[in-house]
């Protein structure tokens, strides 16, 4: 990276690399229901990940920044003792200011069936 007058790295995009690695990690998730829920150890598992957005690396005074947003819309399927579902939820803005523990905004949830 080329430094710039004010003494920090100019930006690099990771676009590519970022939606691509997010993608494919979202389009292995599982998540198994707790004890506590109505329908314990069911099974929701994600089907398909639309990944839009940008992503970027720059080092500014010495630390490495990572600066993203991005958008994902989500499909779902949900199977438990021959009770199936299936649908899709939005998170319309993944970004660096979202504090660690946080949930994301979601809109759009639906259930087709």
């Amino acid at each position: 990276m080329a430094r710039n007058k004010a003494g920090t790295s100019e930006e690099r995009d990771v676009t590519s690399w970022a939606l691509d690695s997010l993608q494919k990690q979202l389009e292995k998730t599982l998540y198994t229901l707790p004890a506590s829920s109505p329908a314990p150890s069911a099974v929701v598992q994600a089907t398909k990940a639309k990944v839009t957005g940008h992503a970027s690396v720059a080092q500014v005074r010495g630390k490495k920044r990572f600066i993203y947003e991005m958008s994902v819309e989500l499909e779902w399927s949900f199977a438990h003792e021959g009770n199936d579902a299936n649908g899709k939820i939005i998170f319309p803005d993944i970004d660096g200011t979202c504090m660690v523990g946080e949930p994301y905004d979601a809109t759009n949830f639906n259930i087709d069936h």
